[in-house]
């Protein structure tokens, strides 16, 4: 035999072999997916199955959405109020015998003793514009407040007593003037104790 037989013999083997060694590997390939995927089956029905029934407490409900969008609306109409009021009472002049018209504090709530003008609003004592100012929550927090809420942060207290008795001699003449600036702007009435707007 030719060398140039034995060449192209040796050609066809490896051919042969290479073709062999290919459907082998086709085979293996193929049986290889066949396990991962019955290993993926397998695990799969070895999960828990999750129960049918959810537990919908942990989760808002429409009669939750009702419930806030009506509490909402409650809240804007006392907004809405709150301007009208003002409005009105920023015309009142110290001169004028116009009633004053009272805001609702933030719970909704209408003071009953509110002075009726704005000459007796002018004219009010210390202790009720403390009083006024605690309904309507614009006290400034005291040192007392101050501690107890960082005291609840650091995590020293379970719950802060929200509220310490606060008198008007706890504060100057001249923090009572800027409280008393603090509630006219706050109902909307123009006249000021102080040098501030």
């Amino acid at each position: 035999m030719s060398e140039l037989q034995q060449l192209k013999d040796q050609l066809k083997t490896l051919q042969e072999d290479v073709s062999k060694q290919k459907k082998v590997l086709q085979k293996t390939t193929q049986q290889l997916l066949e396990y991962q995927v019955e290993d993926t089956r397998r695990k799969l029905q070895e999960l828990p199955t999750p129960n049918a029934e959810i537990d919908l407490s942990d989760y808002t409900t429409n009669d939750d959405i009702i419930q806030l969008v009506g509490e909402l609306q409650g809240q804007l109409d006392i907004v809405e109020e709150r301007a009208i009021r003002r409005t009105a009472n920023s015309t009142i002049t110290l001169d004028s015998e116009r009633k004053l018209a009272p805001l609702r504090n933030n719970d909704g709530e209408e003071l009953l003793d509110f002075p009726t003008t704005l000459k007796q609003f002018s004219e009010i004592d210390d202790d009720l514009l403390i009083e006024l100012l605690r309904f309507y929550d614009l006290l400034p927090l005291t040192s007392a407040e101050k501690n107890q809420y960082q005291e609840f942060i650091d995590g020293s207290v379970d719950v802060p007593t929200l509220q310490v008795d606060v008198s008007s001699s706890d504060f100057s003449k001249k923090e009572l003037d800027e409280l008393f600036d603090t509630l006219a702007r706050y109902i909307g009435v123009t006249f000021r104790r102080g040098d501030s707007w």
